[in-house]
């Protein structure tokens, strides 16, 4: 038996629990960000640039902001958004989504390394997972300045590398899809793919099984993890796909218990969705939203019932392929990227359904590829700044017992009414009808009802609204 690394495992775990709520609070949710607008990358390949959206009718857009990579993605971490340029590019774009959406920094990853990924740790820490290296870059994201490096070779295959993708940080933990494609067969899957694990407070590699040889990840059940990692708060599991060889119904997707750092298999199959599984998005409910492509590559919007494994509807066909990325808000705004090649554009969807809210595709010009929602933040030792719309903030903590705080912030003077809904949106409390001075305010809920009697264990909403119609909400879990 080999000796054990760095901290124990059951150390780990111990230290991962006393934290766990409030590493719930930096974490992904389920259903997206309590977001006001996204960010779009919109490309053909050889020229590309960002532009703004607002998540409310009329969808007002502002459109070609800044250049960037003609291949790349684009991720939101708090007030900023990271654009990070792939092959031939390699360099993360900084920026300002809390302001004007200009570019406050770009730095270089090194030549050939190809980034995919970033997350962020504090403002002054992020990781970059770089695709054709064998590393994990540590990197000052405000500076750019690198403070050092992750090595991943002990997962390399035979060709040497052991493709970082995407990741997720839940808490202190860091996880890191590793494809371990063989690019001497054309980037084939034929090895088994795995998810590395980084403690953040050491940044070192955890071994997920010492008492196996080497250091070992999270073995998952299909190969080749394809789109985003993300965290669901609702059942505090990450979640992800696993696509396979394309064309083969041989993948799936599966969670992943960042406690136990354990893969749980599929709960629900590619031969079950009918197609390869490139993006998906699960609701707070059983149902989930997947991007699918057939063997003829034409892509289509699928909404499916994971606990069954069934799929409940068609929300659209294309023919090609057009639709490139999903994203769900809060609210059940649902995001599409339709590269159709007459009219590109957004796509809008509310969940739990199909509806369509947009009669046409909203245009930016060039084909969208990427969309990252942007969710407004504000640290919890300072007071949010007067504001001229709506924003209705993550309470804080989230999950929450038995008390978590709400601000918001509306037009100087605006009345508003702050209210929790349970989960079939019925009125659980009132917890603020009147003006707001000033323009912020904050409020503590107890998870007491109107009566003031304890509600039980379970999802919440908190939903802002004006006197005018507009309104925000909140997705809270109060644990008993």
């Amino acid at each position: 038996m080999k000796q054990t690394r760095g901290n124990s495992r059951s150390a780990l775990r111990t230290r991962r629990l006393s934290t766990w709520v409030a590493a719930l609070c930096t974490s992904a949710a389920t259903w997206g960000a309590a977001a006001d607008e996204a960010v779009v990358l919109s490309t053909d390949f050889e020229t590309a640039y960002y532009s703004s959206m607002q998540l409310a009718s009329p969808w007002a857009r502002t459109i070609d902001i800044g250049g960037t990579c003609a291949d790349a993605v684009i991720r939101a971490h708090g007030d900023r958004a990271y654009v990070l340029g792939r092959f031939g590019c390699d360099f993360v774009q900084v920026i300002d989504a809390a302001g004007d959406f200009s570019t406050l920094n770009q730095f270089s990853t090194g030549n050939g390394t190809n980034p995919h990924d970033i997350e962020l740790y504090t403002p002054t820490k992020a990781y970059v997972s770089l695709y054709d290296t064998d590393y994990l870059l540590v990197v000052n994201p405000e500076t750019g300045v690198s403070a050092g490096q992750i090595s991943l070779a002990t997962f390399s295959d035979e060709d040497g590398l052991p493709e970082a993708d995407e990741m997720v940080l839940v808490g202190d933990l860091l996880f890191v899809a590793l494809q371990r494609l063989d690019r001497t067969q054309g980037f084939a899957p034929v090895n088994d793919a795995v998810v590395a694990v980084v403690d953040c407070t050491t940044d070192q590699i955890v071994d997920v099984d010492p008492d196996s040889d080497g250091l070992q990840g999270i073995p998952l059940t299909g190969r080749n993890p394809f789109g985003e990692l993300l965290f669901d708060r609702v059942r505090q599991k990450i979640y992800l796909a696993e696509v396979g060889a394309f064309g083969v119904a041989d993948g799936g997707a599966e969670f992943i218990d960042p406690q136990a750092l354990s893969a749980e298999g599929f709960f629900i199959t590619e031969s079950a969705l009918g197609g390869d599984l490139s993006a998906f998005r699960l609701w707070s409910d059983c149902s989930g939203y997947a991007v699918l492509t057939d063997a003829g590559f034409n892509t289509k919007l699928t909404r499916f019932d994971w606990c069954s494994g069934n799929v409940s509807q068609e929300c659209l066909a294309t023919s090609g392929f057009r639709i490139s990325d999903v994203e769900i808000a809060v609210d059940g705004t649902i995001v599409i990227t339709d590269r159709d090649l007459a009219t590109p554009g957004v796509r809008v969807f509310q969940a739990p359904g199909c509806a369509e809210m947009t009669p046409s595709p909203l245009g930016f010009g060039l084909p969208p590829q990427d969309i990252a929602l942007v969710e407004a933040f504000q640290p919890t030792d300072a007071a949010p700044l007067a504001s001229t719309r709506l924003r209705l903030w993550p309470n804080r903590p989230n999950p929450f017992n038995p008390s978590t705080t709400l601000e918001f912030a509306v037009p100087d003077g605006a009345h508003v009414r702050l209210e929790v809904l349970d989960v079939r949106g019925r009125r659980v409390s009132l917890l603020w009808d009147a003006p707001v001075p000033g323009g912020v305010a904050a409020i503590e809920w107890r998870g007491l009802d109107a009566g003031g009697r304890s509600l039980p264990s379970g999802v919440y909403v908190a939903r802002l609204r004006t006197r005018l119609g507009q309104q925000r909400s909140q997705r809270m879990t109060l644990l008993r």
